[in-house]
């Protein structure tokens, strides 16, 4: 007999808290991190491809986080009545955290939180001048180029574009500002926390720790879309602190105080911002609040996904430098 649907998500959140407990034992992937093997990865897409939602994999080493994020979307679009889709969606949602987890940078909040942070760095209009230079004269690394046009593309799309505005109807932060935090912190899961790509079905582990507040997830609700539409609103809680008028400067500003400005006091521009520009090379958090000269970032930049997008020709992305 099927197992209830309430049920199966909390199964899912405990067995997401037991494969972060022993991760440390799986073995080392090619190109995705230390917890997660290219042949569970691969295992996984298999099972997408036959459910008709995954990719076709062919060479060794060829699989991606971004198939994960692709399959994760398509299989949730099957809709919950689809048994295998859903638990295929959850298997790797879960697998997409983890390689997230692998991959993301630490943060450097001042105090225990963002908007503290912002009180030792107040905007400026020096700072203010700053963003826009840099953003004006702001190059993207052509090596890059593959992996932000793919992800403009799933950005764009009219699935994950539709989820996006759902949180901008909620929150007020444009929907293609969604869609590049959602790269930047979660590898596009929707099985991820927008907080930091932590798997949807309980609460997040890593900074910002144990969000959304308990209950979560809520006895109430059941749906993975609605679920992310709740915990991403949670997620940009801080931001929406910081930041009301989605200018360029503003927004930048924004997003260094939501990372932190550890960067900053070691004379870098953040990666959390600058990665995959001509003004990232090295130099970082490998972890939370730990500071490393040779550290180089594996994730895009803010700045350069949205620079994509906008390149991209998505309908919406509007730019504005404050005067």
């Amino acid at each position: 007999m099927p197992m209830p649907r309430r049920r199966f998500l909390v199964t899912a959140a405990a067995a997401s808290v037991t494969a972060a407990a022993t991760s440390a034992s799986h073995s080392q992937s090619i190109g995705t991190g230390p917890s997660v093997s290219q042949r569970e990865l691969r295992a996984v897409l298999s099972q997408g491809t036959a459910l008709g939602v995954g990719p076709q994999i062919a060479a060794a080493g060829a699989a991606s986080p971004m198939d994960l994020a692709e399959l994760i979307d398509k299989a949730l679009a099957k809709g919950a009545g689809d048994e295998d889709a859903a638990n295929l969606a959850l298997r790797a949602g879960l697998l997409l955290s983890e390689i997230t987890r692998d991959r993301r940078d630490g943060t450097d909040f001042i105090s225990t939180g963002p908007v503290p942070a912002a009180t030792k760095y107040p905007y400026t209009p020096a700072l203010k001048s700053e963003y826009a230079d840099l953003f004006q004269r702001a190059k993207i690394t052509a090596s890059a180029t593959p992996e932000l046009t793919r992800a403009a593309r799933f950005i764009t799309s009219d699935s994950a574009k539709a989820r996006y505005q759902e949180v901008e109807s909620d929150t007020g932060v444009p929907w293609y500002v969604i869609g590049a935090l959602h790269y930047r912190e979660a590898n596009l899961n929707f099985m991820g926390h927008l907080h930091n790509g932590d798997f949807l079905l309980a609460q997040t582990v890593h900074v910002p720790a144990k969000r959304p507040p308990k209950p979560w997830p809520p006895a109430n609700v059941s749906d993975p879309r609605q679920l992310w539409r709740l915990s991403a609103k949670d997620a940009l809680t801080d931001i929406t602190r910081i930041v009301h008028d989605w200018k360029l400067q503003r927004m930048c500003y924004a997003f260094e105080a939501y990372n932190g400005f550890g960067c900053r006091d070691h004379g870098i521009k953040s990666p959390y911002l600058w990665n995959y520009t001509n003004w990232y090379t090295r130099g970082g958090f490998p972890t939370d609040h730990h500071f490393d000269p040779n550290y180089q970032s594996k994730q895009a930049g803010v700045v350069a996904i949205i620079n994509e997008l906008k390149k991209f020709g998505a309908s919406g992305v509007n730019i504005q430098i404050e005067a």
